[in-house]
């Protein structure tokens, strides 16, 4: 019994020996502060890229809606084909990187342009002549059935002739941090009425 007293008076004198001594105690709080101001700058960083991403596909999409309705006159069968690769062109090389364009001239002609800048056409040309009453719900869209031009649409709002523009770009955080988000992509799209 008497070793044992003696054990914890041994382990009670060296514990009061640091009482008083404050030598490591900004080392300690440094290693506890550090990873948690890391973890905060690299969500920032990242959060930052993101918005600068967005915001780059937004600009991109801005100035093709402004190309769209500046040649709205092209919106025909004669002339959608030509427009819509123009339109994929010129969204693929406004600075974006990696980013892949799908244009859709009023459910008839398309055009894509991949990430690795392979450039397909597809659609009919024909249809582009028709008036639509485009209906959005749930991230898609529903072209329905063709109508008279200047027509009623069942929403109360007029037929008329669209151009759907969709851009994907990858993304990749700047500073990977487990549990947060990894690579992906994003995507925007517009709708710009021409008719």
């Amino acid at each position: 019994m008497k070793r044992t007293i003696s054990m914890f008076t041994q382990i009670k004198f060296r514990l009061n020996s640091f009482h008083g001594d404050s030598k490591g105690i900004a080392a300690v709080e440094f290693a506890i502060t550090v990873p948690v101001l890391f973890m905060i700058v690299a969500a920032t960083c990242n959060f930052g890229s993101l918005i600068y991403a967005k915001y780059n596909m937004e600009k991109s999409l801005s100035a093709a809606s402004n190309y769209v309705l500046v040649n709205s006159s092209l919106v025909s069968s004669s002339t959608s084909d030509a427009l819509a690769l123009n339109i994929a062109n010129l969204v693929s090389h406004t600075g974006n990187s990696a980013v892949s364009v799908d244009v859709l001239i009023n459910n008839g002609s398309a055009a894509s342009v991949g990430l690795d800048g392979t450039v397909s056409t597809s659609g009919t040309a024909s249809i582009v002549d028709s008036c639509y009453c485009p209906n959005a719900s749930g991230g898609s869209l529903t072209w329905g059935s063709s109508m008279t031009c200047g027509g009623g649409c069942p929403d109360g709002s007029t037929a008329g002739r669209f151009v759907q523009i969709t851009i994907t770009t990858a993304y990749a955080p700047i500073i990977p941090i487990t549990g947060m988000a990894s690579s992906s992509s994003i995507r925007s799209t517009t709708l710009v009425r021409t008719l």
